[in-house]
Parts: C-alpha cells; structure tokens; sequence
C-alpha cells in the first residue's frame, strides 16, 4: 500500500472480484487521502513453491 499525499489521485484502475473479507484486509486503504495498491496480476500460475 502507498499512503496518498493527502487528496484523491482519481478512480481505481481495477475493480477486484473479490469477497467481502478479502476486501476487508484493505479497509485501511483511505483513496479519498490518494492511498493505492500495487496490483499483481499473473499470466501464468505461479510456482508451486510458493504453495
């Protein structure tokens, strides 16, 4: 997460298909204030090592 300089910096870029308490791990994400994410997205699934 990037903590914003203090004003909105526009809309998301993505819309997160995600559940209720996935989303709920980023309510600390203010975007009023100009907070954002990083987005990782993968073509491919990543290794299993990581599992």
């Amino acid at each position: 997460m990037c903590i914003g300089g203090g004003r909105p910096i526009g809309r998301p870029n993505v819309e997160p298909d995600a559940t209720p308490e996935q989303i709920a791990l980023f309510k600390r994400v203010d975007r009023g204030r100009g907070d954002s994410l990083l987005w990782i997205a993968w073509l491919t699934p990543p290794p299993g090592a990581w599992f």
